[in-house]
C-alpha cells in the first residue's frame, strides 16, 4: 500500500466514524485485518496512531511507543526472516495494589518477512501479541507523586515472583517515608556509597572541570533511605535473580539459622538495594550506590 494510502487508512481507523464499534475494554487484542507496516512506517505514526492500526477498538489510550531492538540485541542471522517487534505502552492508571500505578504493555510482532535487496523490510500484517503490566511506586494520594511517567519509570515483573517483587517495593516505600518523617527505623540499615569517590577522583584528576558543590560522598544511611527515588524502580526480585547482588551471606540467616526471603530493587540508575524480609517486615537493608556499567 502506498504510504499517502496507508495514513489515509490510519486515519479513518481512529475516526470517530468507529465508535459505534462494541468496545473490548476487559482484553487488548490485535485489530482483525490491520493494516500491513514496515518498521519506518510505524516509527512515523504517533503513538496514538500506531495504537489504533495495531490494536482492537475499545482498547486504553496508548502514549508511548518503541518500535524494533532495544539495547544490545543480537541480530538476525543472514537469510531468515525477520520479525519487527513494537511495544506498546498504554496510559497508566492508579492499580488495585495499594501504593502504586500501573500500566500495560503490549507487545506486537510482525509477521516476519525477508529483507530487500535494498536491507529494508517490506510491510508485513501483525501477527501475534503478548501483554504485560508494569509497576511505579507512587505511594499515598497526598505524596504528590503522579502515574504520568515515562516508560522507564515502570518496572515489570517475573509473574512467578510479581507478589514478593511488588511487597519489596512497598515496604521499602513505606521505609523511605518514614525516614523522611524522621521516625525510628526498626531493622538494621546501612550504605555503601562507590560513585561519590569514584566523582571525587575524576574531579581531582580533572582540575579544568568545574567543580560539583553538589557532589559528596552518602555516608549517613537514615538519609540515605529518605531519599531514594521509590518511584524510579528499574527492577525487584529475588537476590539470586539479581547482579549485583548486595547482600551477604550472613544477612541470609537468622539467629536460628533458617532462611528468609532476600530481595534485590534497583532505582535512580545508581542504586542497588538488598533487603532480608521475613513475615511481611524488613529484618535488613543495605544500600549500595555504584556507577553502573555502560552496557
Amino acid at each position: 500500500m502506498p504510504y499517502r494510502l496507508l495514513l489515509a487508512a490510519l486515519s479513518v481507523i481512529s475516526s470517530p466514524l468507529l465508535a459505534a464499534e462494541p468496545a473490548e475494554i476487559s482484553t487488548i487484542r490485535l485489530r482483525e485485518n490491520g493494516p500491513a507496516l514496515t518498521p519506518e512506517q510505524a516509527k512515523a505514526l504517533s503513538a496514538a496512531a500506531l495504537g489504533d492500526a495495531l490494536l482492537a477498538p475499545g482498547h486504553p489510550p496508548v502514549t508511548e511507543v518503541t518500535v524494533g531492538p532495544e539495547g544490545m540485541e543480537p541480530p538476525t542471522p543472514p537469510g531468515m526472516p525477520d520479525s519487527t517487534r513494537i511495544k506498546l505502552y498504554l496510559e497508566p492508571v492508579r492499580s488495585g495494589k495499594t501504593g502504586f500505578c500501573e500500566r500495560d504493555i503490549a507487545t506486537v510482532y510482525l509477521a516476519p518477512v525477508n529483507r530487500l535487496k535494498d536491507g529494508h523490510l517490506p510491510a508485513s500484517p501483525a501477527a501475534r501479541i503478548s501483554t504485560q503490566t508494569a509497576y511505579r511506586w507512587v505511594g499515598s494520594p497526598s505524596s504528590g507523586v503522579t502515574c504520568t511517567a515515562s516508560k522507564y519509570q515502570f518496572f515489570t515483573t517475573k509473574p512467578e515472583a510479581e507478589d514478593q517483587a511488588l511487597e519489596a517495593v512497598h515496604l521499602l516505600g513505606l521505609a523511605s517515608q518514614d525516614a523522611k518523617l524522621g521516625r525510628r527505623i526498626s531493622f538494621p540499615v546501612s550504605v555503601e556509597d562507590r560513585e561519590g569517590p569514584s566523582m571525587l577522583a575524576y574531579e581531582r584528576q580533572h582540575p579544568e572541570i568545574p567543580h560539583d558543590p553538589e557532589l559528596k560522598i552518602v555516608t549517613n544511611a537514615k538519609n540515605a533511605l529518605a531519599s531514594l527515588p521509590v518511584d524510579a524502580v528499574s527492577f525487584s526480585g529475588l537476590a539470586s535473580t539479581a547482579y549485583p547482588d548486595v547482600l551477604r551471606p550472613a544477612d541470609r540467616t537468622n539467629k536460628l539459622g533458617t532462611g528468609q526471603r532476600a530481595m534485590t530493587i534497583f532505582l535512580g540508575g545508581d542504586w542497588a538495594v538488598g533487603l532480608i524480609i521475613s513475615d511481611g517486615q524488613i529484618k535488613l537493608l543495605r544500600m549500595v550506590r555504584e556507577i553502573p556499567a555502560p552496557f
